[in-house]
């Protein structure tokens, strides 16, 4: 049998023992020193790459409501995010950056790191070698889509940080068969899964790291029941996070429960918010997403659009001709750009071929990939590319594994110089993605400075008081922002809404005296064009237009008033004022 170079520097596995691994040797102290100075310069350099296009601000719909219900300690969309907004809450406590919406970005950026220091820490241990680890971590970092969620605030590199930290531990506890690390990766997956439920489709990953090497560890009842507990954990604070937030009388909810009696006073069919769920079984739906069944199915009509689009961006054949499309564009569901690259892809199917006696990281890697794949294809959404940064985390594994491997080529392997400048040159693989896709990810562009300070002027524009705004989720959640967070205006009311629900909501309001304004872009072009003609030019400017005629001349005697804008905010608004 060819002796594999692959992992050298490591014991190799015992005759017979195809699947295992031996127990590595305690790394002499300069190669731990090395090890740790790369570890070093590696979060330098993603720090430095990804401040340089991270967003200045709030952003719209997922991410805004992310960035208002962390300090308000909010329930988001299905299946909640609680455990992110909790860590949150305590990025919005830091005294650095310009708002809290920045902060909450940063958290994306601190997380995406140590997501990727987490699979570079994994493959040193599982290559015993610091280039084709570094290969392998900077092919995921440096990738469309993991890169691009590292630069505003979203739920994919958040989870994916836990993901990868629960890869690196179960390689500490395959080689040192340590309890500790067993619970660490238990409650890493735990905290992964309570996140976003569709983590499970990945676990089968871990399941076979565990058949591979399984003769070599010891798991007792002990172990199993307690590896078990802590990896359910997680979700049970979740789930106890959501009932002690359910609270409808919270600013966090309030005008989603408004909505709510108002839309079932008109008897209208809707979608009830997070309000409605009382009982801890409907509080276990949500968290787990089963109340989100829009797009939950197979459907073969779109299977092949989907590969085509994963194949795509997975082999960077678009990156040279879609290298510059429109700042304020992203990789959601469209592919742009390059996620592993076609030099990375061959590594990765170097790595399955070179550790195949090793087959049990090679599991690991493919399935990452293979797990994720599944959920990509069976939930069909228009964005569905967002949830693929498991599965290019496990090509990125899959990668390293094969710049570990390059020995194995032909006589490459028996010229140890030539063999490490080979491995250099395989940096080509992440230069290549950081060269073609830093214009396409970066959230800090020219357009993206104009809606900032379109945002700002939104917060300066003061709203007659008690004003309520009718829009749609996308928009709505970054005016949410902006008036209760950046300009303390929890006067104004924010009702999110379908197009069908909306004039029973103005109705509302009107009854009641109070203005009603609606964002340009969630009006008809006829009804914008009526609505421009009755709305003072001042709330024009910043893209918010008067719904409600009866409120127009009350609307153009307050503009002639002199600007409040020094005033203090008006207090919060008691809930009694607004019965149905």
């Amino acid at each position: 049998m060819t002796k594999n170079t692959a992992n050298s520097e490591l014991p190799q596995p015992a005759k017979g023992d195809q699947g295992g691994q031996s127990p590595s040797r305690r790394p002499a102290p300069r190669a731990i020193w090395i090890g740790r100075c790369v570890a070093v310069g590696l979060v330098i350099l993603l720090t430095a790459v990804y401040l340089t296009g991270l967003h200045g601000g709030v952003d719209e719909g997922d991410s805004a409501e992310l960035q208002l219900f962390s300090p308000l300690q909010g329930i988001c969309h299905p299946p909640g995010y609680q455990i992110e907004v909790s860590f949150g809450k305590l990025f919005s406590l830091l005294s650095i950056g310009e708002s809290i919406a920045w902060r909450i970005n940063l958290m994306m950026l601190v997380f995406g790191i140590i997501g990727v220091l987490a699979i570079y820490g994994a493959l040193v241990r599982i290559t015993g070698q610091i280039v084709p680890a570094l290969i392998g971590a900077l092919i995921l970092g440096f990738s469309t889509i993991y890169w691009s969620h590292c630069l505003v605030a979203e739920a994919y590199v958040f989870y994916g940080a836990f993901l990868l930290g629960g890869v690196y531990t179960a390689v500490r506890f395959v080689q040192s068969d340590k309890g500790v690390w067993l619970y660490l990766t238990a409650f890493l997956l735990g905290v992964a899964v309570g996140d976003r439920a569709s983590e499970l489709f990945v676990l089968p990953a871990f399941i076979g790291l565990y058949l591979a090497f399984g003769k070599k560890l010891s798991m007792n009842p002990i172990r199993i029941a307690a590896a078990a507990m802590l990896f359910v954990l997680p979700f049970v604070l979740s789930v106890n996070f959501f009932l002690m937030r359910n609270n409808p009388s919270r600013l966090a909810l309030n005008d989603d429960a408004l909505r709510d009696a108002i839309l079932t006073e008109a008897e209208l069919p809707h979608t009830p918010g997070p309000a409605a769920y009382q009982t801890t079984g409907e509080a276990i739906r949500y968290c787990l997403g089963l109340t989100w069944s829009e797009h939950d199915e197979f459907n073969w009509r779109d299977l092949a659009g989907d590969l085509k689009r994963y194949a795509l961006m997975l082999s960077g054949f678009r990156a040279l001709s879609d290298r510059s499309p429109p700042a304020n564009a992203t990789v959601r569901g469209e592919g742009r750009g390059t996620s592993i690259g076609i030099l990375g892809l061959l590594l990765g199917a170097l790595g399955i071929w070179s550790w195949r006696r090793r087959y049990g990281w090679v599991l690991l890697g493919a399935g990452l990939f293979a797990g994720n794949l599944v959920f990509f294809l069976w939930h069909h959404t228009w964005d569905n590319l967002t949830f693929t940064i498991p599965g290019l985390a496990g090509l990125g594994l899959l990668a390293g594994l094969g710049a570990a491997g390059i020995g194995d080529i032909g006589k490459i392997g028996k010229k140890p110089v030539r063999r490490a400048l080979m491995k250099v040159c395989l940096l080509a693989a992440p230069i290549f993605l950081l060269v073609t896709n830093f214009n396409v990810v970066s959230r800090s562009g020219q357009n993206d400075r104009e809606i900032l300070n379109r945002n700002a002027k939104i917060v300066a524009t003061p709203l007659p008081k008690n004003s309520a705004v009718v829009c749609g989720y996308w928009g709505g959640m970054t005016l949410r922002y902006l008036f209760w967070i950046e300009a303390g205006r929890t006067d104004i009311r924010v009702i999110i809404c379908n197009p069908e629900e909306r004039m029973a909501i103005v109705r509302y309001f009107d009854e009641k005296d109070r203005p009603v304004f609606s964002p340009v872009r969630d009006l008809s072009p006829r009804s914008a064009k009526v609505a421009r003609r009755i709305t003072p030019r001042r709330f024009e400017e910043i893209g918010l237009l008067v719904v409600n005629p009866s409120m127009v001349k009350k609307l153009l005697e307050a503009a002639s008033q002199p600007d409040p804008k020094s005033e203090p905010p008006p207090p919060p608004p008691t809930h009694q004022s607004d019965p149905v």
